[in-house]
């Protein structure tokens, strides 16, 4: 994935963290002129308006809650791949345009190594 497309896997974050996440994609493509898509951002929206009241009521720890909960959050995550896949299309490489879209960037992996060790001592 180059360093210009936004994450298209949050399914590794916590139950919250998802719904964060697909909050900020929301909120960065209402109404933002630079991204048209209508079909994918209201499966979204739709997805986390059913994935938030069943995350509070999984909160007790009731089996079949965390069971509906789990698969509304795979279905909020298919959703958030949906609307991320369509930034990275129509975002053209353009990484400032990408990251008006509210979606989350791949980190540059210039970041991501630690630099050489010197004088190391144990």
């Amino acid at each position: 994935m180059e360093a210009t497309q936004v994450i298209t896997d949050i399914s590794t974050h916590t139950d919250d963290g998802v719904s964060t996440a697909a909050g900020a994609a929301i909120g960065g493509n209402t109404g933002n002129p630079d991204f048209t898509m209508v079909a994918p951002l209201a499966a979204l929206v739709s997805a986390k308006a059913a994935y938030d009241p069943a995350l509070a009521a999984s909160a007790h720890g009731d089996e079949a809650d965390t069971t509906t909960k789990n698969i509304k959050k795979a279905l909020m995550v298919a959703a958030y791949r949906a609307v991320a896949v369509q930034v990275n299309v129509q975002a053209g490489g353009n990484r400032v345009k990408a990251l008006g879209s509210g979606c989350e960037m791949e980190k540059e992996s210039s970041h991501q190594v630690m630099g050489d060790v010197v004088n190391f001592k144990a």
